[in-house]
């Protein structure tokens, strides 16, 4: 029974692929090794827990079912405030204390201020060309400052405090309305702290003009779950099949599609109503953020280094969403 059951296996289409998958990447880690080996280009790293071949340390974070973070800590107990894990093909140095994290996030800031690629942020966030997650360099500063003076100032923030009045009325009468129609039934108040968060930034972000913001929300709250999501695929990133077998990369273009289709129609609705001389598209009559990023553009040729295009400003809109869906939750 047993030799027919792996003759089985070895004569699956599916489990053949496997396995041919598996002797590839065997293949390149091995010549990997061997060339870091023959050239003697290994660098010097901090210690830290036993690595597996394969998958590194991908098992110490995994099994348990513990917190990664929490598991993290407890590592750093025994090896150090600063060690070395390998996630799948990713080297990574783990920082756990404040005075090391000083040194990387302070002192020593421009080395580290890149943050890793992985394959939503390219397709979801536009290539990385959001201020969010573009390399460091004068491009990154220079939207930086945009975002700082212009987007996320004190007077811009303090612009739309009545659409947070508003949203918050909105969201206790609605906690109230399921308290009372469904008793004994429990309130899903990160639900109705999402939406709340959500509706206040599409108000403040796109003013009068946001016909899809369900769609929006929606999608937001899959960008949201796809950043602080695990996927196999960001740490094999030699395996560019991976995420096309498994219907990762599919998903994540379909949602850039839809995100892209409805910031596209709301950007072309504020540069109509501005050929009509209607320059403040916010429900105050002020101007929010679409606005002013396409200003930005109309001057950037004067003021700015880097000319910004349509494509920057839809990714800048979409970091700001997220920033501003922060600053809703901290105001």
């Amino acid at each position: 029974m047993e030799i027919q059951f792996n003759a089985f296996l070895l004569s699956s289409p599916k489990y053949l692929f496997l396995l041919f998958s598996f002797l590839i990447l065997l293949v390149k880690i091995w010549k990997k090794t061997k060339t870091s080996s023959d050239h003697d280009i290994t660098p010097k790293l901090p210690p830290g827990p036993t690595k597996f071949p394969l998958v590194g340390n991908l098992h110490n974070l995994v099994v348990g079912g513990g917190l990664p973070h929490h598991v993290l800590a407890g590592l750093a107990k025994k090896y150090g405030p600063i060690m070395h894990v390998q996630l799948g093909e990713i080297s990574t140095v783990v920082v756990s204390s404040a005075k090391m994290a000083k040194e990387i996030l302070v002192t020593h800031h421009p080395c580290f201020a890149n943050r890793p690629e992985n394959l939503a942020t390219r397709i979801i966030w536009y290539e990385q060309e959001d201020m969010g997650f573009s390399p460091y360099g004068e491009y990154w500063k220079q939207m930086r400052k945009i975002c700082l003076m212009e987007l996320l100032s004190l007077k811009s923030v303090r612009s739309f405090r009545f659409i947070r009045q508003d949203e918050i009325s909105k969201l206790v009468e609605s906690i109230i309305q399921s308290s009372s129609s469904a008793a004994g039934v429990p309130v899903n108040l990160t639900e109705k702290l999402f939406d709340y968060t959500s509706s206040v930034v599409c108000r403040a972000a796109f003013g009068r003009i946001c016909k899809d913001k369900d769609m929006m929300i929606n999608n937001l709250k899959i960008a949201f779950s796809v950043l602080a999501g695990f996927n196999l695929a960001d740490f094999f990133p030699s395996l560019k099949f991976l995420p096309v077998i498994t219907g990762w990369k599919q998903r994540l273009q379909e949602v850039h599609c839809q995100m892209d289709e409805v910031l596209e129609d709301m950007i072309t609705q504020h540069k109509a109503n501005h050929e009509i001389g209607r320059k403040g598209n916010a429900e105050s009559g002020d101007k929010d953020l679409i606005d002013l990023l396409l200003l930005q553009q109309q001057e950037s040729g004067n003021n700015h280094q880097i000319p910004i295009t349509t494509r920057n400003i839809k990714g800048v809109i979409l970091v700001s969403v997220i920033t501003l869906d922060q600053l809703c939750v901290s105001s």
